[in-house]
């Protein structure tokens, strides 16, 4: 098997402190009450997910499909106690723990955010490899290679050449903590950018805005489209997505 992916999780914990406060403030039974944590740590899971999935989505895309093991998948699971000290395997998908409040990760700025995303990641791959004996080497050199790219998730998906060959057309992925941006760059044949153009930005994880990144080409020397890949579909029909750039040049 090949590493294709990595996550960072918050998977849910009882806490009885926090029942008992919710119990408190809200004069409701036990039950309610942990409904209620259950519903926050929801929404807290939710929202550490995609603000770490920026970091994470560029360690993997750096490290690239090159590592063997034996899983497709590593997950890291962040807990603030009661530490597992295995690293588990389901179905080709293999979990550790290190010990993390989140609740710390929503006070940090975007850079921290980054930075804390990176280190946490790291942790868990550290403590696989070396109760697995996997060779560490490669995942230190991805860990460098985001720091050295300043943590800066922005690639290119595909650039196309003008039927005339005198332009390019490059469409650019920015990923940041809060929201992916797709992005239009228009450059002659020397490699000088003579436009740029937002496209549209979504939630910051590739299993949603990868939906747009269809079809990129030129329907004539000063046109451009860009059709979803997977077309939204609205009461029963397929309506699709379709961005349409002329250029006046």
């Amino acid at each position: 098997m090949i590493i294709r992916d990595f996550d960072l999780d918050a998977p849910y914990v009882p806490d009885n402190v926090v029942i008992a406060s919710i119990m408190q403030q809200k004069n409701c039974t036990s039950e309610e009450a942990t409904r209620e944590y259950i519903n926050q740590w929801r929404d807290l899971r939710s929202s550490f997910r995609f603000q770490t999935r920026c970091t994470v989505s560029m360690y993997r895309r750096i490290l690239g499909k090159t590592v063997i093991a034996d899983c497709v998948k590593v997950v890291v699971e962040c807990v603030k106690c009661n530490l597992d000290t295995k690293a588990h395997n389901f179905t080709g998908v293999r979990t550790i723990q290190v010990q993390y409040d989140v609740r710390e990760f929503f006070s940090l700025d975007p850079l921290q955010k980054k930075e804390k995303s990176l280190e946490l990641l790291m942790e868990g791959i550290q403590k696989i490899t070396k109760l697995l004996q996997w060779d560490l080497n490669p995942f230190v050199t991805a860990y460098d290679e985001v720091i050295h790219q300043n943590y800066q998730n922005h690639w290119l998906w595909k650039k196309v050449k003008s039927p005339n060959l005198k332009m390019c057309a490059e469409l650019w992925v920015f990923h940041e903590i809060d929201a992916v941006d797709l992005v239009l760059v228009i450059r002659d044949k020397k490699g000088v950018e003579i436009s740029r153009g937002f496209i549209i930005s979504d939630k910051p994880d590739e299993l949603i805005f990868d939906k747009y990144l269809g079809v990129f080409r030129w329907e004539s020397n000063s046109q451009i489209t860009l059709t979803a890949k997977y077309p939204d579909i609205l009461d029963g029909t397929i309506t699709g997505d379709v961005w349409k750039w002329s250029l006046d040049l």
